[in-house]
């Protein structure tokens, strides 16, 4: 005689309780009375429970066995709903698997290794890495701090910038609870935030940080009834304390830009938000600006005889679904000729403006590469968000965690930093240089930065891994 096994036993069970749930709900709609409908709920919410108990086939089901099921169904009824329960996990496919786990290492403060390369497989199309030191005695920078000073002789209150700074904040995705994390965990680490479109809150004011105030020159928040610039308003807004670095958003579209900048106007009416702001530094973001933008910026900076203090140059792209990651970084080569371009242009005119980085950079070999490719600083978004953890609407998280998780990150980052510095010999930011820095073209040869992005005829190619450590 067979014997009747656990499974067939626990089989059974669900088939009972199955159907004495149909018998409560079908008592409930007979007798219309509302605990047998309760009833019903319970029970199948129970069924529920011993299911993934018993049945765990998948490891998903083994660590997260409900909560992915109820924002699936979530899911399906309301995106909206989703996104408030569980937080929004698009930000998440930005980066690779172990992009986030350094993220979430140096966020917990959980001790790891130097990153010397893009964290990629050496065979994989794009690999880059950093030459350093390891048969000298190590460096140590001047510089620990790592703050780089952004404004020009016409700025009456430059401001001291960190290497690393919260990026341009999108407001609308984000919960009140991570805005004060970010503003309070910046002010920990005594970094500035920059707004965003989203405009200056009251949760970024209460955490504390400095502020990058961020405009557009649409905004009609600061026109008057006939459309005119309301100079007062701004000016307000402007000279309070915390406002450190004000920004102006131009358009994507090349072809708008250049009109802005006919006879000087954009210049023009920049050099009047500095004065408004007390001698603010004043600077503009362009997205991946093409060659012509940025020397029609140049010339007309060198015609006015006004100098920006700064230029963001910014390679972020929104990459919603499973391909974020690829689009991610495919959009990297564009931001890179940009950011290149931007420096050598601005040397070429001989210019004082300053070149700020808004990218993917979550180690320190990306802020480094920045660096060697023309930036003065960064500014770092998606690893400052997913280091905070969940981004729910509505589920309380310790604001005290997210804070320090925040800073722990930042200040992680900025130690690694000085620490691959001093694997470099580098003793200050103005001696990285991109001829250390090599990437993989084929399978068998290597270039160094500088001879992709700066030398108009390249040397001869290096087989793959020479001379690196």
């Amino acid at each position: 005689m067979k014997k009747i096994r656990f499974r067939t036993l626990l089989g059974a069970g669900f088939i009972f309780l199955f159907s004495l749930n149909i018998s409560l709900i079908t008592a409930g709609l007979i007798s219309n009375l509302t605990w047998f409908i309760v009833a019903a709920i319970i029970l199948s919410a129970g069924q529920m429970v011993l299911h993934n108990l018993f049945r765990r086939k998948h490891s998903i089901l083994r660590y997260y066995p409900f909560r992915y099921k109820l924002k699936h169904l979530s899911g399906k009824i309301s995106p909206f709903l989703s996104k408030s329960f569980f937080g929004d996990d698009s930000l998440r496919r930005v980066v690779s698997s172990k992009q986030y786990e350094l993220i979430l290492n140096r966020a917990k403060n959980i001790p790891g290794d130097i990153v010397r390369n893009t964290l990629t497989h050496p065979d994989d199309p794009d690999f880059e890495c950093l030459r350093y030191i390891d048969n000298r005695k190590a460096v140590e920078p001047k510089v620990t701090d790592l703050k780089v000073t952004i404004g020009t002789p016409q700025c009456r209150q430059p401001y001291s910038l960190s290497i690393l700074t919260i990026g341009a904040l999108n407001q609308k995705l984000l919960s009140n609870a991570s805005i004060l994390a970010l503003s309070e965990g910046a002010n920990i680490q005594a970094c500035a935030v920059n707004t965003g479109q989203g405009g200056i809150s009251p949760y970024l004011i209460r955490g504390g940080s400095d502020l990058i105030w961020q405009l557009s020159h649409e905004d009609y928040a600061f026109r008057k009834e006939d459309s005119s610039f309301n100079e007062k308003l701004f000016q307000v807004t402007a000279t309070r304390p915390y406002v450190k670095m004000i920004e102006l958003v131009l358009p994507r579209h090349e072809v708008n830009i250049m009109k802005r900048l006919a006879g000087d106007r954009m210049i023009s009416f920049l050099n009047r938000l500095r004065t408004l702001s007390e001698g603010k530094p004043i600077g503009i973001r362009l997205f991946n600006p093409g060659r012509d933008v940025i020397n029609g910026i140049c010339k007309s900076m060198l015609s006015a005889r006004i100098y920006l203090d700064f230029i963001t140059i910014d390679g972020t792209v929104s990459a919603d679904g499973p391909d974020s990651f690829s689009i991610s970084k495919a959009s990297l080569r564009g931001y890179f000729e940009a950011l290149t371009y931007s420096r050598k242009t601005i040397d070429s005119y001989g210019l004082p403006t300053k070149i700020l980085a808004s990218g993917l950079l979550v180690s320190e070999y990306d802020i480094l590469r920045s660096v060697a490719l023309g930036a003065n600083a960064c500014y770092c978004t998606t690893p400052m968000v997913l280091a905070i953890g969940s981004n729910s609407r509505f589920r309380s998280n310790e604001a005290m965690n997210q804070r320090v998780r925040v800073a722990n990150f930042h200040r992680n980052t900025i130690e690694a930093t000085v620490k691959l510095m001093e694997l470099c010999g580098y003793q200050s930011l103005d001696q990285v240089k991109p001829a250390d820095f090599y990437r993989k073209t084929d399978f068998f040869k290597v270039k160094s930065l500088k001879e992709i992005y700066f030398d108009e005829h390249p040397v001869r190619e290096a087989h793959l891994f020479s001379g690196l450590s």
